[in-house]
């Protein structure tokens, strides 16, 4: 009965930005799983090239989420987004 307070506690102490922040990220992650998917079955031929900037998404969420408890892995965070996002301009620049 006192996990359930505890969890319930922690959950109502995240701000509004980060229940948003986290269900963003939850979405993009379903769907680079679904895009992942559609390519390996090869029912979707280009569903990688929709994936990865989802993932950049997902590292940006992840960096808002963490910029306060650990600095350190969100500046990493939005490292990587930065170059998943500047990889996927350039695979679609190159088209």
């Amino acid at each position: 009965m006192r996990r359930n307070a505890t969890e319930n506690q922690k959950s109502s102490s995240r701000r509004g930005y980060e229940k948003i922040v986290l269900a963003i990220s939850l979405v993009c992650s379903a769907f680079v799983m679904i895009f992942g998917v559609l390519q390996v079955t090869g029912k979707m031929a280009n569903g990688m090239d929709y994936a990865q900037p989802l993932l950049g998404v997902v590292m940006l969420c992840q960096c808002i989420l963490q910029w306060r408890k650990n600095r350190k892995l969100a500046l990493f965070s939005l490292a990587v987004s930065i170059f998943v996002f500047v990889v996927a301009g350039l695979i679609f620049a190159s088209r």
